[in-house]
């Protein structure tokens, strides 16, 4: 793919290696179509793919979530100590991806997208970190419009961090109770947080928002 290939040159210069695009929340998240390309070191994608990671990685949960660009240090340090996401990093770090940057993206249709870019590096200047943030949005840009033949996804509701955090264990069958002691947090946040997704993705009971977050692609099964 000429695009992957001129974005893996172009990040080279920041001491990266490896780059994905895609969509990450919306119908189109949970089919094979969700990546317009995805260049990751040799043996992680089968990795990703057979240990189920997309479903703890956080790096996706806070593109739905927060939506602001972060690095991966500043995503890292707001996961609680018990978060099943960390398994995703140390995954990442065996394979070379100590640091990295999130950008999160709105495609034309509303569905999130997000440019993911890493290597083996430390921390980036403000001025990298500005620089990687433009190359990610041209790269987002120019990928949708290249991917001509995507379903078009629905309008996915913006969900906050935490809401995001608890629906893999929602959708895997577990109580508030079990929710809340995995998390870090009461059984009554819980409860208050499955009530706001409910009342934004307009689900009538707990199957239903199971369901309703699978179909778009905020927890793959």
């Amino acid at each position: 793919d000429e695009l992957a290939a001129k974005t893996v040159a172009i990040i080279k210069h920041f001491e990266l290696s490896a780059v994905a695009s895609g969509i990450v929340a919306g119908p189109k998240a949970a089919t094979a179509e969700r990546f317009h390309f995805a260049c990751w070191p040799e043996g992680f994608l089968a990795r990703y793919v057979s240990e189920d990671l997309q479903a703890l990685d956080p790096i996706p949960r806070w593109a739905r979530g927060a939506g602001t660009p972060a690095t991966f240090t500043q995503i890292i340090q707001r996961l609680n100590p018990k978060d099943p996401g960390h398994k995703v990093i140390r995954v990442a770090r065996e394979f070379g991806c100590m640091e990295g940057i999130c950008v999160p993206m709105r495609a034309a249709d509303g569905a999130i997208g997000l440019v993911s870019m890493v290597g083996d590096r430390r921390e980036f200047t403000a001025t990298q970190f500005r620089d990687l943030v433009a190359i990610a949005s041209l790269v987002f840009r120019t990928a949708e419009r290249i991917d001509r033949s995507a379903e078009k996804a629905q309008l996915a509701p913006i969900l906050t961090l935490r809401e995001i955090e608890i629906l893999p264990f929602l959708v895997h069958g577990h109580s508030d109770r079990e929710i809340a002691r995995l998390n870090g947090i009461s059984a009554l946040c819980v409860r208050f947080h499955l009530k706001n997704v409910r009342v934004k993705i307009g689900a009538v009971s707990r199957t239903h928002l199971a369901a309703k977050v699978v179909a778009l692609g905020f927890v793959s099964l």
